[in-house]
């Protein structure tokens, strides 16, 4: 099947990043976005980090009351791992993975849009939530498509992803946050996660 579509009688033409995703594999389709998704989860896990000293500055409050919005995502976090994974079992992998994706980066978006404390912190246990459904369903998922040797190296290729949104946190959201206000940087990485 081409990678031209044709609709309404105009041909368009997909861009190069999906044509690639068009033509791969299947297992290393899944192994590639998962791979992304991860790189995402761990984007949205380390703007509180990384942004802390904007967000301090911005509501005025002590380091310690700062605190508490990685402790709402860590809460939200551990809270969901093991539901999530026996969800996985019974909803199907890739409804919860993209469903934690959703629920991660619509609230990464609302935490950008919002003014209160209280809230974002309320807002960043939503996220929590949603970031902790990826570990469990994603390696499960990888695991049905991968068998053997194959299984290993898909996982530990995986597993890189993390270091990659971990690296990309710092160097992305430290240039971000010299030209833009740390709300808008929730805004894009929220985005980045729904698309």
């Amino acid at each position: 099947m081409s990678a031209n579509l044709i609709k309404d009688k105009k041909i368009f033409t997909l861009p190069k990043q999906r044509k690639v995703l068009y033509r791969m594999n299947g297992k290393y389709r899944v192994l590639l976005m998962n791979w992304g998704s991860w790189i995402v989860n761990y984007l949205q896990r380390m703007l509180i980090p990384t942004l802390l000293p904007l967000i301090v500055a911005f509501f005025n409050i002590p380091r310690s009351k700062a605190g508490m919005l990685m402790t709402a995502t860590f809460i939200g976090y551990s809270l969901i791992i093991t539901p999530a994974g026996y969800l996985s079992d019974r909803i199907g992998r890739k409804i919860v993975i993209v469903g934690g994706m959703l629920i991660s980066s619509f609230t990464s978006i609302c935490i950008g849009l919002t003014d209160s404390f209280a809230f974002m912190t309320w807002l960043r246990f939503g996220t929590g939530l949603g970031l902790g459904t990826h570990i469990a369903a994603s390696n499960a998922l990888i695991s049905d498509y991968f068998k053997g040797d194959g299984r290993q190296k898909a996982i530990s290729f995986h597993e890189s992803g993390s270091n990659v949104g971990f690296m990309l946190t710092f160097i992305l959201v430290g240039f971000l946050s010299s030209v833009l206000n740390w709300s808008f940087i929730f805004v894009i990485v929220g985005f980045l996660g729904e698309w």
